[in-house]
């Protein structure tokens, strides 16, 4: 590889008309002191049509700086330090879909002060990429019609925006955590733990078998949001019972 595709696809001519096909660039050519020279074997003369490409071929690989001390190793351009990341895996795959958008919501979850794994769950809803029945449908998963019913009210399709915002019950949940909770990164944290509960028990129902108790639903929101804000937040003075 040079630059950003194969010499193969850059130059198929030069490929084809090539006795190395298979071998490794220390195979193509001697040091001389410090400096490479390329030993390059062809099949055939070349033809006038193809001496376009050989003379730019010729001035690619010019531009490639072999050092005789130093080993083959993975780089990644998107990092100066030519290390991967994810951070900026991610990045690259972002813009690739999204050009100009920038990924607000993500870095807002990102630092909330949550468990990992509920960052993930509200990264993957943000991006409709959990696992609900009408994702699963999408993607070719042959469900059965009578299966595509929410599992929590067993009414309506399962969705991701029916799971977590229009289930009977969210009202009452969102108005009992929610007083008294004026700091907009104290919501984030408690509208993070009614999704991951509502998730969880979403999973116990359908992977367990376990009903759904509406009471001990909402004493579990209570309990989890509850304590990550005790946890995380110096400032949070509210006492269990008065939640």
């Amino acid at each position: 590889w040079l630059g950003d595709q194969s010499l193969l696809e850059a130059f198929p001519h030069i490929f084809v008309n090539s006795n190395q096909q298979q071998n490794k660039v220390a195979n193509m050519g001697t040091w001389e002191g410090q400096e490479w020279r390329w030993c390059f074997q062809w099949r055939r003369n070349w033809f006038d049509r193809e001496n376009e490409q050989w003379a730019s071929f010729q001035l690619l690989i010019a531009r490639a700086k072999l050092q005789k001390q130093i080993k083959d190793s993975w780089s990644w351009p998107i990092e100066s330090s030519g290390m991967y990341t994810v951070n900026s895996a991610y990045k690259v795959i972002h813009n690739m879909r999204y050009p100009g958008l920038v990924d607000i919501s993500f870095q807002k979850i990102w630092k909330l002060k949550i468990p990992p794994k509920a960052v993930t769950l509200m990264w993957r809803l943000i991006h409709n990429a959990l696992p609900t029945i009408d994702n699963l449908q999408r993607r070719g998963l042959g469900l059965d019609s009578d299966d595509s019913h929410c599992v929590l009210c067993n009414e309506h399709p399962e969705t991701a925006s029916h799971l977590f915002l229009s289930f009977p019950q969210h009202d009452l949940q969102y108005a009992h955590l929610c007083y008294n909770q004026e700091e907009r990164e104290k919501w984030d944290t408690i509208r993070s733990a009614i999704t991951w509960c509502i998730w969880q028990a979403r999973n116990n129902k359908v992977f367990r078998g376990k009903n759904i108790v509406v009471e001990e639903l909402e004493n579990n929101i209570t309990f989890t949001s509850w304590s990550w804000l005790r946890l995380n937040k110096k400032s949070f003075s509210f006492h269990y019972d008065l939640w």
